[in-house]
């Protein structure tokens, strides 16, 4: 929303490394982009797309401690 610029671009790392993370990112990122009526910069699904996977992980790790 403030214009501020992503300095990397994490998108080929991460659309090959986490491709189902990745897909859900760009999803997101789509719905995202239509409620607020703007076009997100492409480098937003990368970031997204680590933390979904980040999420992910610690949520199987929260599942098999129990």
């Amino acid at each position: 929303m403030s214009g501020e610029q992503l300095k990397r671009n994490m998108n080929d790392y991460m659309e090959i490394k986490f491709p189902k993370a990745f897909r859900v990112a760009g999803a997101v990122c789509d719905e995202i982009g239509r409620s607020l009526k703007c076009r997100l910069d492409e480098v937003e699904i990368g970031y997204l797309a680590m933390h979904i996977e980040r999420a992910a992980i610690d949520e199987m790790e929260d599942t098999a401690d129990s």
